[in-house]
């Protein structure tokens, strides 16, 4: 069997790279988990997710813990281990110190996994699994997971994982960096933890910071494992999702295990990537535009002391001699800069993108302090955000002018949602913005039917509150820009129409989920409001007046109009 072909990073010498071999080696796996009662919607996704396992092409045993409904019935059918003694705490939880200690009894593989039973599994967890235990004795291996809902029983077809990939790409949403929803290490490494509670916060927590107090190596494999996370309500539990993390046996488990540190993903010091990386530049800056500052541009670049890049041009390159390995051009200097990104994001290579206006020049140290950020955060981290320099007088300068620090708008990334458009249209950057290219690919790069600030705006929403991606400030400058070309500078009429076509593209998303669907008239409401705001500001007071009439429509019957002045001065 040819197994995927990974490569893994110690983030402690972050040039270092470790590259696991392709093998035909086979390592045994045992799969364990404590179901709830297989009942309704819960009992379809837990089907969903144990079937999927079986059909694991290296997994040599599965284990449920507990005579939860249904699960003697699965374990029947499916001829795999059912454990159903188990202990409970008074609330009738099962305690995971007597089921890990049952694991090693029971398990007959040296590599365990915990898994939680409504996560839906590929053969790519255990090729994961065997090129990491090839290479390292002791580890953990956690990753982000997919969420979707699914609310129907999978078939199982012949091309099954396919079409899973195809719908999480459409519909799917990565989960935060603390949700961890599987844990792999040979067994042995956690025979004795702490009296936890299943289900409950904090003992996921504790295993994360165990495994660093140990110095195992804490292995992130979310780049490497596409991990199906079912979406489903907390009615099992008395009081809900608060309850179930921030409860009282939640907090039992944080006192039972001394949980002081964050244990997330982002914490761990190493990382698995598909093969498909070796080799290629971790960084493409792709030039999006033709001016007479390219080649300021271009030698802002090359002058950087990070050289893990490649350098990607929209120019019809006549006349140019392109560097080996370093600098491509494409006839992209008629297609316009949103046009002209995309097509350079089709030739990207790199694991992350940065686009650059032709009059933006790159600081120096700009692409080691920002691929610096992504390194710290393991690979839970998607879009660098930084300030920059603006500087329209100094046609060569790479240093000094007017600090711009758009983080001072919004200085939360994790709380952007499309109800605070009217804050992300301050003047960013697409020069100040790298990507994780995969997860822009996602999404299918830039809405070339937009203006490029409002493209940019729209990619960023999408990203962070669509499709789960985690976002971060650096504070410091990584460009100047030498035009002042942001959207202060552009007509408000069209910076109106562009930001209603934002929002009309966020909501016709597959990806926006119900609790979101019932929050849009606020959404439009507000947006609206900024956009009479914007026409006070500019003395177009027809149009304000038409935009305030637009609001009307959402504000709920029951509340009395607002005070119209008092509404606009908050965008002032």
């Amino acid at each position: 069997m040819n197994h995927q072909r990974l490569t893994m990073i110690p983030f402690q010498a972050q040039k270092e790279y470790l590259y696991v071999k392709p093998t035909e080696n086979k390592v045994n796996i045992t799969i364990f988990s404590v179901p709830k009662p297989f009942s309704g919607l819960i009992g379809t996704i837990q089907r969903n997710a144990i079937l999927s396992w079986s059909k694991l092409k290296l997994a040599s045993q599965i284990i449920l813990f507990g005579d939860e409904e249904g699960t003697g019935a699965l374990c029947q059918e499916l001829g795999i281990c059912h454990v159903p003694e188990v202990t409970l705490n008074e609330y009738g939880t099962p305690m995971l110190d007597g089921i890990f200690a049952e694991v090693e009894k029971q398990a007959n593989s040296e590599i365990v996994a915990y898994v939680n039973a409504d996560i839906i599994l590929m053969n790519d967890f255990t090729e994961a699994i065997t090129a990491v235990s090839e290479e390292l004795d002791k580890f953990l291996m956690i990753g982000r997971r997919w969420n979707i809902d699914l609310f129907k029983e999978l078939s199982f077809a012949a091309n099954w994982e396919e079409s899973l990939r195809s719908l999480v790409g459409k519909q799917g949403c990565l989960a935060p960096h603390d949700a961890k929803d599987y844990f792999v290490f040979p067994k042995h490494l956690y025979a004795k933890i702490p009296p936890f509670a299943v289900g409950r916060g904090y003992w996921d927590n504790w295993m994360v910071n165990e495994a660093l107090n140990r110095g195992y190596p804490l292995v992130d494999a979310s780049l490497a494992v596409l991990a199906v996370h079912q979406e489903h309500t907390y009615i099992h539990v008395q009081g809900g999702k608060n309850e179930a993390y921030m409860g009282k046996e939640a907090q039992r488990n944080k006192t039972a295990g001394n949980v002081n540190g964050r244990g997330t993903i982002s914490e761990a010091n190493w990382q698995l990537k598909t093969w498909q990386w070796k080799n290629l530049p971790t960084v493409s800056v792709i030039i999006t535009s033709k001016s007479a500052g390219q080649e300021l541009t271009v030698a802002s670049i090359l002058s950087e002391t990070y050289a893990d890049y490649e350098i990607i041009v929209a120019d019809d390159g006549v006349g140019k001699e392109s560097e080996p390995g370093k600098i491509r051009y494409f006839p992209g200097e008629k297609l316009g800069v949103l046009a002209a990104g995309n097509y350079g994001l089709k030739l990207a290579r790199g694991e992350f993108v940065l686009f650059l206006n032709a009059d933006c020049l790159l600081l120096p140290g700009a692409l080691a302090a920002q691929v610096a950020c992504f390194a710290a955060e393991a690979s839970t981290l998607d879009l660098v955000l930084s300030s920059w320099q603006l500087n329209p007088k100094e046609k060569s300068a790479r240093d000094g002018g007017a600090m711009v620090e758009p983080w001072k708008y919004l200085p939360d990334l994790e709380d952007v949602h499309i109800w605070k458009l009217w804050q992300l249209w301050q003047p960013l950057s697409n020069s100040q913005i790298m990507y994780r290219r995969d997860r822009l690919n996602l999404i299918g790069g830039f809405d070339t039917r937009l203006e490029p600030q409002a493209a940019m705006v729209d990619v960023v929403l999408r990203l962070i509150a669509l499709k789960g991606c985690r976002a971060k400030w650096l504070r410091e400058p990584t460009c100047n820009c030498l035009k002042n070309n942001f959207n202060h500078n552009l007509e408000p009429m069209k910076i109106a129409q562009d930001a209603e076509k934002v929002i009309d593209n966020f909501f016709s998303g597959a990806e926006v989920k119900e609790w979101m669907r019932l929050l849009e008239d606020r959404a439009r409401l507000t947006t609206m409001e900024w956009l009479a705001w914007l026409m006070y500001s500019h003395k177009k007071f027809t149009e304000m007046s038409n935009y305030i009439n637009k609001s009307l429509k959402y504000i709920p019957a029951e509340k009395p109009l607002p005070a119209w002045q008092e509404q606009l001065q908050k965008f002032s």
